[in-house]
């Protein structure tokens, strides 16, 4: 039944009522089927053995709704506690509960008025046990993680929706993931504040992913800040701490534009017992090297394809190592600008950090620039001095088209 009024005038409460204001008093539609195929790429999504009731019981409206996607059961039911809801274009309490398979769900708090726009003040919840719970035919089979929540609340007042409170929980013996935010406007994806906390407990867990044992690597904690302005998403105060039986590795840094991949900073620290105990990563026999420090900076306003200044150091027995400049492209290493000093105690302890048998005690020094272009790559300025022996000069190679 609807209730027709001549005109949209004022109520007493103040909000504008609707020309055409809806009194459900029942609905039951049952046995619903929909199919639907893409030849294009062999995908379909059905629905079937849909059912819903709605009917007024009382003063309240209630709500039983039930249908197979994909051969995935949802199902779900409550109640508005004003049934006139609509009609009278006012607020009610609201209270939904359900499941999308074995997903719990579930929906508290008022709606309405519903005109001019549809306001809203809900607090939602979901459960689950496993990750696997979200696998269907449509998406791929995801591990078996958990188990996992995430709770929100959202609210709407005058066509503007936002998130508040919002929590995502991943608890699990490998794998634990922490997420909490808000989104100031959901319509246009803006105003996103969000903190990320991420725990791997061994790094064995990616390894077949990856496509090489990453068991050495040891665990992983990493967190970040993630925040949106005018459509642009920017990390801050991002952090990665890698802790193994042979390594440890610090990562601090943040990116101003993470869809055009500019704005990068990032420093480094990596601490090795021996270059040998990473040789299932490199699947290949490494020296046995003494200790070894690496540290280092990437920085750049551009993107990816844009100039950034690198600067890292190496230290290990006896060696220092350093080179600073900057690439055009990381993705391609075009256009190489690198300024290199190389300082050893010995050309042994030289030796021992690249794998080969030396024996003299003279100390080494190499200087010099390392430069590419789209047709040769160059050695300027190049100054060795081992011992007695010493050498200047350039050096290019220029490889064949």
């Amino acid at each position: 039944m609807a209730e027709k009024k001549a005109e949209t005038e004022s109520n007493a409460s103040g909000s504008p009522e609707l020309l055409l204001r809806p009194v459900i008093r029942k609905v039951d539609i049952k046995n619903t089927h929909f199919a639907f195929i893409n030849h294009n790429d062999d995908t379909h999504m059905t629905l079937s053995n849909g059912t819903l009731q709605v009917e007024t019981v009382g003063k309240r409206l209630a709500i039983d709704f039930g249908i197979s996607f994909n051969d995935i059961p949802l199902a779900f039911a409550g109640s508005f506690d004003n049934a006139r809801f609509l009609a009278d274009n006012k607020v009610t309490d609201v209270q939904i509960d359900g499941n999308a398979g074995k997903v719990k769900l579930a929906v508290t708090g008022s709606v309405g008025p519903v005109a001019p726009a549809f306001d809203l003040d809900l607090a939602l919840a979901m459960k689950a046990d496993s990750l696997k719970a979200f696998s269907s035919k449509a998406v791929r089979d995801l591990p078996n993680l958990g188990p996992l929540s995430m709770t929100a609340r959202l609210k709407g007042r005058q066509g503007k929706y936002s998130v508040e409170d919002m929590q995502a929980i991943l608890r699990d013996d490998i794998l634990s993931i922490d997420v909490k935010g808000s989104v100031e406007d959901v319509l246009k994806i803006q105003g996103v504040d969000a903190t990320a906390d991420l725990k791997i407990r061994s790094m064995d867990f990616l390894s077949k992913i990856a496509g090489t044992d990453l068991s050495s690597l040891g665990s992983l904690r990493a967190s970040a800040v993630v925040s949106s302005d005018d459509g642009r998403f920017e990390i801050k105060d991002f952090k990665a701490d890698l802790s193994g039986q042979h390594i440890t590795a610090d990562i601090a840094g943040s990116l101003k534009d993470v869809q055009k991949l500019t704005g990068i900073d990032a420093n480094f620290k990596v601490a090795l017992d021996s270059l040998d105990s990473l040789d299932s990563l490199a699947k290949r026999k490494l020296p046995a090297s003494e200790p070894i420090e690496l540290a280092g900076k990437f920085s750049g306003a551009g993107g990816l394809k844009e100039p950034v200044a690198i600067d890292v150091s190496l230290k290990s027995d006896g060696v220092d190592a350093n080179v600073d400049g900057r690439i055009v492209d990381l993705l391609t290493a075009a256009a190489v600008d690198l300024a290199f000093d190389i300082k050893a105690e010995s050309l042994a302890k030289a030796g021992k950090l690249t794998g080969l048998q030396l024996q003299s005690s003279d100390p080494l020094s190499i200087t010099g620039q390392f430069l590419t272009d789209e047709k040769a790559y160059r050695l300027s300025g190049l100054h060795l001095s081992a011992g007695k022996l010493e050498a200047k000069g350039d050096v290019a190679y220029q490889p064949h088209p």
